[in-house]
């Protein structure tokens, strides 16, 4: 029995990236956007991998878009970064003493805010180029009073 077969006939996976080709530019630009802004606002950038749909994305508009494109990206990574860092200030202390907080440990928190003090802000800027760092960066930057 082959894929094919296997599935109905149909492909599993279809349903789960709508076919970008079909929209208009704008409709790709605001998914763009969405998708930058979901990858660093919220834990979605864990398991999301944003820059190969934010990529996909750019890959089917014309390159006279591109630097556009590039543009709404940044400015989509740029207000989740704001949102993240919302999200920290208001459950900052909620993450701290929650679930998050009894699995790290007391030792590890503080090992975090000693390194939070003494780093500060180059911190926050190396950590965009780690994994899975850019995505918790801004709420554990609230939660660690930064």
């Amino acid at each position: 029995m082959d894929e094919g077969e296997r599935t109905g006939g149909r492909n599993v996976f279809e349903g789960l990236m709508p076919d970008l080709t079909a929209l208009s530019p704008v409709a790709v630009l605001v998914t763009i956007f969405v998708l930058s802004f979901l990858e660093t606002s919220v834990v979605i950038g864990v398991v999301l991998p944003g820059e190969v749909l934010v990529g996909a994305c750019i890959g089917v508009l014309h390159v006279s878009w591109s630097p556009l494109a590039g543009l709404v990206a940044a400015a989509g990574c740029l207000v989740g970064q704001l949102g993240g860092y919302a999200i920290g200030r208001w459950s900052g202390p909620a993450i701290k003493h929650g679930w998050i907080g009894r699995k790290a440990g007391p030792k590890r928190w503080e090992q975090a805010e000693h390194l939070v003090g003494e780093s500060g802000g180059w911190l926050l800027v190396t950590a965009r180029f780690v994994s899975v760092a850019p995505t918790l960066a801004p709420v554990l930057a609230v939660a660690l009073r930064m």
